[in-house]
């Protein structure tokens, strides 16, 4: 389903199909419909891919969650020390946002190509998986590691108490009374800049900002207090995995807004970076040095966003030869040569391949599949060109042994017919 404003729309300047899906709505007799009342309009699946971005049009009331321009002011009001810390917990790359705007055109396509939750689909034969390494490579912040240990409201636990209890005291920081009243990010947009808070105060501080304003933003413009577990031990934000965190809200926050959520949770702007890195047009180079979120700003994003509608909209750049996500290569994570059988503990037996440089390992191929059966025929294809690769090193490394052999004999046979002549 894709919502489309019908707002002005008049029987002659309104589309066939939307003329149509008005009537039916207002013939079914259940509630009145005016010509300017949000209509859902089914796409047909084998249609999809040619629906056109002035086809998506975006509701007065679909809004988005995702604020960058509130994060964006603090960090230019941040000294070199306070980046520094930020650097220390693992989000140094928050202080090369340069990002102010959300402008809505391009993502309503972005978020329909997404909505499978898993793969995002640029048209039925252009699909790619977005990992937590994907948000990583965009933002920079700490991957791998334990999972966020959420406050959950509403059970009668220890657990529960102390959860209320730490937020009973972030609340006193803002003379906040009501145990109901949520910490408006305006309020803590100030602590933040008026360099009041010790050093650990102003990690714990940012992130909740960070997040709750720009990379996992759920609700309105208030701190996110489930996290209030996750930062209340300075020394072990940097250990969580908050990567995979902020792509799980932004799967939450996708497949609520194609089931017509009034709002949109979750990072939108990083769709649109992964996107821009993986369509490119032809010609055109982008800088893959990590974060991928420092190379963009309001102005490139909006000349990108044109070069998209002339060549059509989403999908009609050329794909990028670069493999992604980046991180993935530069991670401890496992990059094993082939998928290993399931045996039992003390029954694995590995051969241990040093891949050469233009050899996909599992988790690039992977990333890189549209399918499971896509992934298997990719990592055959990868296997064979591997295990031929190491016969033809092997077999010529065979034949120089078998010439220095050769040599070595043809020089013994000389010597000897040598020696024997002077002893004659």
């Amino acid at each position: 389903m894709v919502k489309l404003k019908m707002k002005s729309l008049s029987p002659s300047k309104s589309s066939p199909s939307q003329r149509k899906a008005w009537r039916k709505l207002k013939a079914e007799g259940n509630r009145k419909v005016k010509p300017e009342e949000d209509v859902l309009l089914p796409i047909d699946e084998t249609k999809k891919a040619d629906v056109k971005s002035s086809q998506i049009r975006v509701l007065s009331d679909f809004t988005k969650r995702c604020r960058p321009s509130s994060l964006t002011a603090v960090i230019s009001g941040l000294f070199e020390q306070k980046k520094e810390a930020v650097r220390q917990i693992g989000f140094g790359g928050l202080p090369h946002l340069k990002w102010t705007s959300v402008p809505m055109t391009m993502f309503s396509q972005l978020l329909f190509a997404f909505r499978s939750e898993e793969y995002f689909e640029v048209s039925e034969t252009e699909k790619f998986r977005l990992t937590e390494d994907d948000i990583c490579d965009v933002f920079g912040l700490p991957n791998g590691g334990h999972d966020l240990e959420l406050l959950v409201t509403g059970l009668a636990s220890s657990s529960s108490s102390d959860g209320e209890s730490l937020k009973s005291l972030w609340r006193e920081r803002y003379n906040i009374i009501s145990s109901k009243d949520p910490i408006p990010l305006s309020a803590v947009k100030n602590k933040l800049l008026d360099n009041g808070l010790t050093d650990e105060e102003f990690k714990q501080t940012f992130v909740l900002f960070a997040m709750s304003s720009f990379l996992a933003p759920a609700s309105g413009a208030v701190v996110d207090l489930r996290l209030l577990s996750d930062v209340e031990d300075v020394s072990r934000i940097h250990q969580l995995n908050w990567c995979k965190y902020v792509l799980e809200e932004l799967v939450i926050g996708v497949r609520e807004a194609v089931h017509g959520a009034k709002y949109v949770r979750g990072c939108i702007v990083f769709l649109a970076i992964v996107y821009f890195y993986r369509y490119i047009k032809r010609g055109s180079k982008l800088s893959n040095e990590l974060p991928l979120i420092q190379h963009w700003n309001d102005q490139k994003f909006m000349d990108r966003l044109k070069r998209e509608e002339a060549v059509g909209g989403l999908g009609h750049s050329d794909r990028s030869e670069v493999v992604f996500p980046i991180s993935r290569k530069h991670s401890n994570k496992s990059g094993e040569a082939s998928s290993l059988p399931n045996n039992p503990v003390g029954n694995v037996r590995h051969i241990v391949v040093d891949l050469p440089a233009d050899i996909h390992t599992d988790k690039e191929v992977h990333s890189s599949s549209i399918d499971d059966v896509h992934e298997l025929l990719l990592l055959n294809e990868r296997d064979s060109e591997l295990f031929c690769k190491r016969y033809t090193d092997r077999m010529n490394i065979i034949k120089l042994k078998m010439q220095a052999r050769h040599r070595t004999a043809c020089c013994y046979t000389v010597f000897l017919h040598q020696s024997s002549h002077q002893e004659g």
